[in-house]
Parts: structure tokens; C-alpha cells; sequence
């Protein structure tokens, strides 16, 4: 057989096969040593007709170094750009596409740019990210298509970048309920009159997010006033006029929080400190000067969550200083799998990080998927092994590369995780429904315990039950009957591994 052929049957078996293993064996096999010929069919089946295939294709592509999958990429894109009717009506494509550059790249691309320019607003959203040259960006708040122009918005806020003033006061008035372009307004051209206007008016965007003192007084007076008015007649807007009143009474909150802020920003608070409704008293507990007299009564308030907030001020958690604090980065962000593409990869370098003597089992799970996301989970819990009991095979989509992380292990039957378990020194915790089941949060943890959890449908096989030396389930307040199997490792695992496992 030809390399050629071995070539097209290998990516015939990534994109088309019917066994899930099958296709997960081959497409890791491209991923890692794929020839160029073979991703440049990989490339090309993105404008595949079926779109089970061109999803399959970009998966493949964004798991692969941004090296050996841009450069087919752009030449699918040049091909399809000179020929003016392909580029319009390939949107699936170049959706798709547009996802794969921003998965890829870490730096701002000009490949997106045309595709920005697209007829389609389902395109241009697409191609709308964190990496979007920053001209483009501010030219598509201007966007006649709103979920466009909002989320072309939400990216210039999260880069700090200040569209023309005039075109953006435009798209305000040509999208006045796109939250996103009044944000921007605001922190671009934080004192624009237009602004300022509507948040005199009570217009609640502009409440919200306008940082002009004396204009957000007078639009806290006028929603006071209308709040007043509705409450004597009853009137049918009343929740709209107290969120437009809640909205202005935190712009003038967060105005206070500023040195050179105005008295009157004070005065307003300490007003609203004994007024009628515990979501006004709210915004005085949080932001009136830790040492200004109203805050003695808030501390004795009748409403729990106005005097759990006036506590908490009182420790200092709302001052400037501390809230500046969350902006920064976590330390979290210097793992590997926190870079675009966003998860590990077999060519990254991982290091060593330590383990405890723990593992987690899925017994016959029905769905793939649940074993990708309980693998992360582990993971991120940090044990030390995996076991699957069964035949199921894994969809690797969730684990965001854990499974490079710790090994992943098949057993045929219960009996053989049983024996596994007591050789290497485990104590089986079971994680399911019994009249024996302890509170997961209550109960007492072995020293060494495998976190075992069974099928969707049936739960865990009697040998497993009768096996475990402790058994515990998750206490549910509501009408479902239980969890999902990845959601309930999720929760026991981490709660296992804060309380018990050595953190």
C-alpha cells in the first residue's frame, strides 16, 4: 500500500469511521505525525457537505501546533476569498474557520479581517475574538447586525481599545439595549454627554454604567421619585422602577469609592441607608466609608442580606484596594493547558506536580463523555490514576489533555477493579444511593480510597456494593433524583481532596 493511500485511509478513519475508538485512534495518530498532505486534507474537508465531518476536521486541526495548521488553513481561506460566490455561500466553513484561527493563534491575525467583512453576521460573530486586529473591532461596533456590534463591543472592553466617539454614540442610539456598546461608551468616554443625558433621564443602561456624579444624582433622585409614586398607586412597573433605582444608587456607589468624589455622592448614600427597600439599603451596606455613623444601624439590620453585607464591608472585603485585587491574574495561569488552544497537548513540556494516593472509577459508564469530563476532573483533583470497568470508550473532547497527565486504565469486569484495588492498596469508596450511604461531607475517608461511580441508569453492580468499604451520596434538595456521574465525581472529588486529601 502507498504512503498516499495509508495517508487517505487514515483520514477517512479520523473524519468518517464508525467506531468512536477507532476514529480516536486515528485522529491522535495525525496529530502526531500526521504529513502535511494528510492535514492539508483535513483542512480541505472543513468544506466537507456533511457537518458531522466538518466538525470532526476541526477538531482534528485545533489540536494540532499552530504551525502545521495555519499555513493550510490560510491557503483553504485565499482559495475560497478569489472566488467571490464560494466565500459567500461557504459560511459553514468559514465559521468554522474563523473558531480554528482563534483557537490557534496568540497573537492578533489579519485572517480574520476578511472574514469580518463577511455577508453573513454568523461569520463576522465568529470571527469577532480576543485576537481580531484591534481596527477591525472598533469598526464593527458600528455593525448593523446587533449581536455583532455587541460582542465587537464586549472584545474592545476586555482590551481596552476606544472606538471614534461619534461612531460609537451612533451605534448606542442605533442598538440602545445592546448592553455591551453602552459599557463601552462609558469606560471610553466615561463623562460623554450622551451618556450623561440618559442616565439624568433614568434610562437604565446608562444608570448602570455612567460615571458622571451629578448626572447619576439626578437620575437616582428621578427613580426615587417614580419609585414613590408607583408604590402609592401600586402601580404595575414597580420592579422595573426599583431596578432603575438600584441601578442608579450602585453608579453612585462606585462614584463614591473615588477620591475626589463629590459629598453629595455620601449624602445620597446615607439617605438610602433607611430606606423602605433592603435592595437600596444594600448598596449603602456596601459602599458607605467604613467609618461613617449609618453604618452601626446597617450592621443591626432586619434584612440578612443587607447586615451580611455591612459586616462584610466592615472587614474591608469592598474597599478599592481589595476589589482592585480580583482583577489580577491567578496564579493558575501559568499552567500549560491555560494557552490557546487551551488545554495540555502531547508536545508540551508538562511538569511534575504532586500526586496523592487516590484514584477514581467509572463502572460501565453509558455515556463517553462523562469519562473525558471525570478524567479532568481527577486531575485537577490531583490523583494519581484512572480506571474504567467495561467496554465504553472515552471521548477525549472534555479531558482538555488530562488523560497525558495521569494513566487511564481498562478493566473487563467489577471482580478485576476489586483485586486491582486491593493489590495496589486501595480502600473502594463507593459513591451511591443506599439506605447504608453516608453524607459525602459527613462521612469518615480511608487513607488511601478509590472513588468508584457506576452506570447512568442502574448505578453501581452488587459486587461493587458489597465491596466497598465505605459508601456515601451527595444530599439533594430538589425534585431530580440524582446527579449527572461526572457532575457527582466532580463534587465528592474536590470535596475529598479540600477536607481530607492533604490541602
Amino acid at each position: 500500500m502507498s504512503a498516499e493511500h495509508q495517508t487517505l485511509l487514515l483520514v477517512e478513519q479520523a473524519l468518517e469511521g464508525l467506531d468512536v475508538q477507532e476514529r480516536d485512534e486515528a485522529r491522535a495518530e495525525l496529530v502526531r505525525a500526521g504529513s502535511a498532505a494528510a492535514i492539508e486534507r483535513v483542512c480541505l474537508a472543513l468544506c466537507a457537505p456533511l457537518d458531522l465531518t466538518r466538525r470532526r476536521a476541526a477538531r482534528l486541526l485545533s489540536e494540532l501546533p499552530p504551525q502545521r495548521a495555519l499555513p493550510p488553513l490560510s491557503a483553504l481561506l485565499s482559495e475560497l476569498f478569489s472566488a467571490q460566490e464560494r466565500w459567500r455561500e461557504a459560511r459553514h466553513t468559514l465559521t468554522l474557520a474563523a473558531r480554528l484561527i482563534t483557537t490557534l493563534s496568540e497573537q492578533e491575525s489579519e485572517l480574520l479581517t476578511p472574514l469580518c467583512a463577511h455577508p453573513h453576521p454568523k461569520v463576522r460573530q465568529a470571527a469577532l475574538s480576543p485576537i481580531t486586529p484591534a481596527h477591525t473591532l472598533c469598526e464593527l461596533t458600528s455593525d448593523p447586525h446587533e449581536k455583532v456590534a455587541g460582542r465587537a463591543a464586549a472584545l474592545c472592553l476586555k482590551r481596552g481599545l476606544k472606538p471614534e466617539q461619534a461612531e460609537l454614540e451612533r451605534a448606542v442610539e442605533r442598538h440602545p439595549e445592546v448592553e455591551a456598546l453602552t459599557r463601552l461608551l462609558a469606560s471610553a468616554y466615561p463623562h460623554a454627554e450622551a451618556l450623561s443625558e440618559a442616565a439624568r433621564q433614568g434610562r437604565p443602561l446608562a444608570l448602570r454604567y455612567c460615571q458622571a456624579p451629578h448626572a447619576l444624582l439626578e437620575g437616582l433622585e428621578r427613580s426615587l421619585k417614580a419609585l414613590e409614586m408607583l408604590e402609592k398607586e401600586r402601580g404595575l412597573d414597580h420592579e422595573a422602577c426599583l431596578e432603575r433605582a438600584v441601578s442608579a444608587a450602585l453608579g453612585v456607589g462606585r462614584a463614591s469609592h473615588k477620591s475626589d468624589a463629590p459629598s453629595e455622592l455620601l449624602s445620597a448614600l446615607a439617605r438610602l441607608s433607611v430606606h423602605a427597600h433592603p435592595a437600596l439599603r444594600s448598596v449603602s451596606a456596601r459602599y458607605l466609608p467604613l467609618d461613617h455613623p449609618s453604618r452601626e444601624a446597617l450592621g443591626r439590620d432586619p434584612h440578612t442580606g443587607v447586615r451580611w453585607l455591612a459586616l462584610t464591608a466592615r472587614e474591608g472585603r469592598f474597599t478599592p484596594q481589595a476589589l482592585e485585587a480580583r482583577l489580577g491574574p491567578h496564579a493558575r495561569l501559568t499552567s500549560p493547558s491555560a494557552r490557546p488552544p487551551y488545554g495540555l497537548r502531547p508536545y508540551d513540556e508538562l511538569p511534575e506536580v504532586p500526586r496523592v494516593r487516590a484514584a477514581l472509577a467509572l463502572c460501565h459508564a453509558r455515556f463517553d463523555v462523562n469519562v473525558g469530563v471525570a478524567l479532568r476532573s481527577a486531575e485537577a483533583a490531583g490523583l494519581e490514576a484512572l480506571f474504567t470497568v467495561g467496554e465504553r470508550a472515552m471521548s477525549l473532547s472534555p479531558t482538555r489533555g488530562a488523560e497525558l497527565a495521569i494513566p487511564l486504565t481498562q478493566l473487563p469486569d467489577p471482580a478485576s477493579l476489586i483485586s486491582r484495588a486491593r493489590a495496589e492498596g486501595y480502600q473502594l469508596v463507593a459513591v451511591q444511593q443506599t439506605p447504608d450511604s453516608q453524607p459525602y461531607h459527613l462521612a469518615s475517608y480511608p487513607p488511601n480510597p478509590l472513588f468508584v461511580l457506576g452506570s447512568e441508569d442502574a448505578g453501581l453492580p452488587d459486587e461493587l456494593r458489597l465491596a466497598a468499604d465505605l459508601v456515601v451520596e451527595i444530599p439533594l434538595y430538589g425534585l431530580i433524583d440524582s446527579l449527572n456521574v461526572a457532575t457527582a465525581a466532580t463534587c465528592v472529588l474536590m470535596h475529598w481532596r479540600v477536607h481530607h486529601g492533604g490541602v
